[in-house]
């Protein structure tokens, strides 16, 4: 595997990469205890052997087939607002990174952290957070490349099957690396932190489109700062966050 070389000034500069590891997202955790790793740093691999997503499910990816990596930050300046605004950045940074190669489909941020493609799962995020003198996140990205078929989920599509400008991971890591460098310092700036979560918001999957909340017909008004999903239900908004409800997306 070539080297990254993303136009950063530190996220992507430094590279770890493995053949095999279970997860991308455990072997940097294992680093962090062993020794110090600057922020930026990038684990790398061609396949997961127990890859997760969201709420501890299994990411399915052949080896050689997707983008598989995780980022070191080190997110001090956003302690306060309780890191949500790190999944913001992140959700934006891989939504825009698909974007640029598919410049005609419609890419959404299904809450709180999947990429969609026209309704369909291409990417996946899943952020660790551990507070201390200095807050440190893992953030593991999959994002699905040249994958042509998938067991687990029928509603999933690859940068190969929308017919996406590349069909290589390596373009995706660097891509990647550049727009989480570029949104995560937007955050460190005055006003950032409200500019990306009004940005967020704007690239929201279903937004103002009908869902089913714990049994009811709902419509999707937004994300709030603290990142719980917000709804109106029965002429009435409520808020949700991440596995505190029951909801169908596509009824």
């Amino acid at each position: 595997m070539q080297k990254l070389s993303p136009s950063t000034l530190f996220v992507g500069q430094r590279m770890i990469y493995l053949d095999e590891v279970t997860s991308t997202n455990d072997y940097l955790r294992s680093k962090l205890s062993e020794e110090k790793v600057l922020e930026g740093c990038i684990v790398c691999t061609d396949y997961q052997t127990v890859g997760k997503g969201q709420s501890g499910k299994a990411w399915e990816s052949k080896p050689g087939q997707n983008a598989l990596f995780s980022v070191y930050l080190q997110p001090a300046h956003l302690v306060a607002n309780g890191l949500n605004a790190l999944s913001f950045c992140i959700g934006l940074a891989v939504r825009a990174c698909v974007q640029q190669y598919l410049p005609k489909h419609e890419v959404t941020i299904k809450w709180p952290n999947d990429i969609y493609v026209e309704g369909k799962k291409i990417a996946g995020i899943l952020i660790e957070n551990v507070l201390g003198a200095v807050p440190k996140s893992i953030i593991g990205i999959g994002v699905n490349v040249k994958q042509s078929s998938f067991l687990v989920d029928r509603n999933v599509t690859s940068m190969h099957l929308e017919g996406a400008t590349t069909t290589e991971p390596l373009p995706l890591v660097n891509a990647c690396s550049e727009f989480i460098e570029k949104y995560y310092l937007l955050s460190k700036r005055p006003g950032g932190v409200q500019q990306i979560h009004t940005l967020y918001v704007s690239q929201l999957y279903k937004r103002n489109d009908n869902i089913i909340v714990n049994g009811k017909q709902s419509v999707v008004l937004g994300v709030d700062l603290m990142g719980n999903l917000t709804i109106e239900q029965d002429g009435i908004q409520r808020s949700f966050g991440h596995n505190e409800a029951d909801i169908i997306w596509n009824s």
